[in-house]
């Protein structure tokens, strides 16, 4: 990702969802699915049209989460953003 401040961004995500990279931005994941998907880009399902991507992750308690969300889904699942304000989807 691109960031003017990559090591604030390593450290939200860090701090906000565990993902403890290490100096080579290798992340160890628990088991279970990993998805890629592509959309057409009119699509919506992103947000903004200068939004690029949007990651998704498994969770174990979104209740314990330290992030305040900015949109509850259907199911269990809740959105927010990072700190370069793009889409972060966390489901359990």
């Amino acid at each position: 990702m691109r960031a003017a401040d990559p090591a604030a961004l390593s450290a939200w995500y860090r701090d906000c969802l565990g993902l403890d990279a290490d100096e080579n931005g290798l992340w160890r994941q628990g088991a279970g699915l990993t998805v890629f998907a592509t959309f057409e880009s009119d699509t919506g399902y992103l947000g903004s049209r200068a939004q690029q991507t949007m990651l998704n992750f498994r969770v174990r308690d979104l209740d314990a989460m330290p992030i305040e969300p900015s949109r509850l889904q259907e199911g269990s699942f809740l959105e927010t953003v990072d700190a370069l304000r793009c889409g972060v989807l966390l489901g359990t």
